[in-house]
């Protein structure tokens, strides 16, 4: 009866570990205006919107995966510069594809110069490089460049954003860096998986187990 008991809670146990619970939500952000030629390094000279993430999920709120969408809108690619902001940290997603920027400061001139107007994801599943969006130019309006697996980021999402507390505000950041083309983004949304922190389950683990040496 005991033996069988010690084998139900490492059972329990091994579950609730190797397939802990998790929640899945998007996070929708609000269109913004890019400047035109208005960045300078700062994030303040660029166009921005922002989304929250409550906290409380039934999943968890520590970060498991995370990918962002976005309608960009825009005459000029190599004139952009794309971050994003959480709780966690900050990344640079693309840095003016086409241009070798010396400085990240919106000096100096030109990247690829295709139109874009279309639906893009970034994530770190994706294989094909932000530094090469618009390479064939032009990007036809209405497309969506590279549409079968998406943008992989200057910077990987999860090196800085996993593991981390979703919870609080998170921000969109897009900078022009060249006079006379001009764009906007329409809509964007950040994508999450969330899970519970890593030390809950590693308790959960450890009381388990003292209760079953408290029962032999």
């Amino acid at each position: 009866m005991k033996i069988a008991m010690h084998l139900a809670i490492v059972a329990a146990l091994a579950i609730a570990i190797s397939a802990p619970a998790f929640a899945t939500g998007t996070y929708n952000g609000g269109g913004f205006g890019i400047p035109d030629d208005g960045y300078n390094g700062s994030l303040g000279s660029m166009g921005s919107g922002s989304t929250s993430v409550p906290g409380g999920e039934p999943g968890g709120d520590f970060i498991s995966d995370i990918s962002l969408d976005m309608n960009l809108n825009h005459t000029w690619v190599g004139d952009l510069t794309i971050k994003l902001e959480g709780p966690g940290g900050l990344v640079t997603l693309m840095s003016r594809p086409g241009f070798a920027e010396p400085a990240d400061d919106g000096s100096g001139c030109c990247g690829f110069g295709s139109d874009v107007f279309s639906t893009q994801t970034f994530s770190d599943a994706a294989s094909a490089s932000a530094e090469d969006f618009g390479g064939n130019d032009p990007v036809p309006p209405g497309s969506m460049w590279n549409p079968h697996g998406g943008v992989l980021g200057d910077t990987s999402l999860m090196d800085t954003f996993g593991g981390t507390n979703a919870v609080g505000n998170w921000t969109l950041y897009v900078g022009d860096g060249a006079l006379q083309d001009t764009g906007d983004v329409s809509e964007w949304a950040l994508n999450l998986t969330t899970v519970p922190e890593p030390t809950t389950l590693a308790m959960l683990a450890i009381g388990g187990l003292a209760l079953a040496r408290r029962r032999r």
